[in-house]
């Protein structure tokens, strides 16, 4: 797609050379004699460089610059300066006002041609790298969600195998109906009145609560693996039946 170039200047056969100098280039060129013309234009085109006059009737140079950059029109677009005082001085102060390069006027065609290609070149680098920085965006939320949803999905099942584990210990009992609901309430309920204890406020976060009733469910996993009757022996277990139990 070619490029689009806005040339503000009240000198007409200037406009004229430096129009027909790019379109040989394949550039768009428009033109405009003084700043509120240009300010219209911009708006209305998709304009990607500016090449602005200072010296203009109404508005001088340096406002349309300022408004530029004060409001700009669309991303990374580029001003260069072109005027007639070309000079150290003059260059340092369009700079300094947020032009992007200054063109002595008037210039050798080779000049000025390579100086808007290479505003264009790096107009284009700077393009290329916002559109690469919002994909990477876009991508990172993706993984980012993603992620939160494998963890989600990791930790219910990690819940349902705690869960399920601590059941089967249960069932090894009779008379123990709803022991691990109750004894994550327990648990709950003292950890809450612990955080109203100077000092524990902290440690014994809401992240904490949550952890330590997951956990809870395995404090009798154990018995999974134990004989009957060394589960629901009612009296006390001899010698080889703790070591059994340990």
């Amino acid at each position: 797609m070619a490029e689009k170039i806005l040339i503000i200047d009240d000198d007409a056969s200037y406009r004229r050379l430096v129009k027909a100098s790019l379109e040989s280039n394949g550039m768009v060129c428009h033109e405009a004699e003084d700043g509120v013309t240009a300010m219209d234009l911009i708006v209305e085109k998709p304009i990607d460089l500016v090449i602005l006059d200072l010296n203009m009737p109404n508005v001088h140079g340096y406002d349309v610059l300022h408004a530029l950059r004060t409001h700009p029109p669309r991303p990374y677009l580029k001003v260069l300066i072109s005027s007639g005082q070309s000079g150290a001085a003059e260059l340092a102060q369009s700079l300094e006002n947020g032009a992007d390069d200054f063109i002595p006027k008037p210039a050798p065609v080779h000049q000025l041609i390579a100086q808007v290609r290479h505003a264009l070149r790096l107009k284009d680098a700077q393009d290329r790298l916002d559109q690469l920085a919002r994909h990477m965006m876009t991508v990172n939320k993706h993984l980012e969600h993603s992620l939160q949803t494998r963890e989600a999905d990791v930790r219910r099942a990690e819940d349902a195998l705690l869960f399920a584990m601590a059941r089967m210990a249960e069932m090894r009992e009779t008379g123990v109906q709803l022991h691990l609901t109750r004894l994550q309430k327990y648990v709950s309920c003292i950890c809450e009145r612990l955080r109203q204890e100077p000092g524990w406020g902290e440690i014994v976060n809401k992240n904490f609560i949550v952890n330590l009733e997951r956990c809870i469910p395995l404090h009798d996993v154990g018995k999974i693996g134990l004989p009957d009757d060394l589960v629901n022996k009612a009296s006390a277990l001899n010698e080889e039946e703790r070591r059994i139990m340990e």
